[in-house]
């Protein structure tokens, strides 16, 4: 049996009932919750999140949909409080305590974490990624599988063996897809781990395969000595807080590194600007040389090393994500056009049909 474990970069931390290492719980209340509250609600909720950094933009008044004669303002997407759900609720105003969470509070069903509530359907967004799973859908589309979306665990495309679509944490199966791909468009990330912080441990990667490689960045401090980027934390962070966001160099294969966890045998990297891309072959692929594509070598791998980010945090949990060279991203992503002889795009229906017919004569 074939079974591996596959390390991805973003982890499902806090939900939207936390502040979040990616302050998605904060986004959340901002962007569903303020605007149906009153003057009063939102002044109460700013100044509970004055601890968390605040809101971007909170205004003095009554929110853009807070209507004093409403019944209710949301809906409740799990039971709480005895209430089932798709009980109406009205929110009053919303609170986060020291550890970061959030907790909604409502004029007559009581107080509950706010990922109990629906999303107002008016004021719903777009996924933020949408471009991303596009393209991830078109090359899947075009090699007839499906895309892995927005699981945590999955190819973002595959061709042969295999089922017709890949999901999991842990993938198990006869054998693995002939074609395993990771799809990026210029500005993507490769490679993202949570930074925690706790009295035992001091600072440390959740992600311990991704982790163990942004161990190795070194961080000049104020009194001008170098340390590895965890010793600096602890050194000049040890409460747990990180005022001002940072970034230091990537250590040498951390592209090659998020590649390898990956577990991938081919990359696509895509120009969102101009909506076309480059597809290669990557690491030791039985594929190399026998397609087509273009084929990234460590060396290539290795020039895509970017930044470590290190965002700020005031609750002891932030983001560590590797950011690629952006300038080498875009002409990775832009050689299927400038070199077309030796590159192709398998977001390009002519391209992924050529490139299904070399790989069915593949053994």
């Amino acid at each position: 049996m074939f079974s591996f474990l596959r390390f991805l970069s973003e982890e499902a931390v806090g939900m939207v009932s936390t502040i979040g290492s990616d302050r998605k719980g904060k986004r959340h209340t901002e962007n569903y919750v303020m605007p149906y509250l009153s003057a009063e609600g939102r002044k109460k909720t700013a100044e509970s999140f004055a601890k968390h950094g605040g809101f971007r933009t909170t205004g003095t008044g009554h929110g853009e949909k807070h209507d004093p004669n409403a019944e209710y303002t949301h809906t409740l997407k799990t039971a709480q409080n005895g209430h089932p759900a798709g009980t109406q609720v009205k929110v009053t105003h919303v609170t986060v305590d020291e550890p970061g969470n959030i907790t909604v509070h409502t004029k007559e069903h009581g107080s509950f974490k706010q990922a109990a509530l629906m999303k107002p359907s008016e004021l719903k967004r777009p996924a933020i990624t949408k471009q991303g799973f596009d393209v991830e859908g078109r090359i899947a589309k075009n090699l007839g599988t499906q895309s892995a979306g927005s699981t945590k665990h999955a190819y973002d495309f595959h061709y042969g063996s295999g089922s017709k679509s890949v999901k999991g944490k842990v993938k198990e199966a006869s054998e693995a897809p002939s074609v395993r791909g990771e799809s990026k468009l210029d500005r993507g990330k490769m490679g993202q781990s949570t930074l925690k912080h706790d009295k035992e441990k001091g600072w440390h990667f959740t992600d311990k395969a991704i982790g163990s490689h942004f161990e190795q960045a070194r961080v000049v401090g104020p009194d001008k000595k170098e340390r590895s980027l965890l010793d600096h934390l602890n050194t000049f962070h040890k409460e747990g807080k990180i005022e001002k966001g940072f970034s230091v160099a990537a250590p040498a294969g951390s592209t090659k590194n998020y590649i390898k966890n990956s577990g991938v045998n081919t990359l696509h990297i895509h120009n969102k600007r101009a909506d076309k891309g480059t597809t290669f072959t990557v690491g030791n692929s039985h594929l190399a040389g026998k397609t087509k594509l273009g084929h990234l070598t460590d060396e290539h791998l290795n020039a895509l090393d970017g930044k470590i980010s290190i965002e700020k945090t005031t609750n002891g949990q932030t983001q560590a994500a590797h950011r690629p060279n952006i300038k080498v991203m875009k002409q990775y992503a832009n050689m299927s056009q400038t070199n077309p002889n030796e590159h192709r795009d398998l977001s390009n229906e002519e391209h992924a049909s050529e490139f299904k017919a070399h790989v069915d004569k593949i053994k």
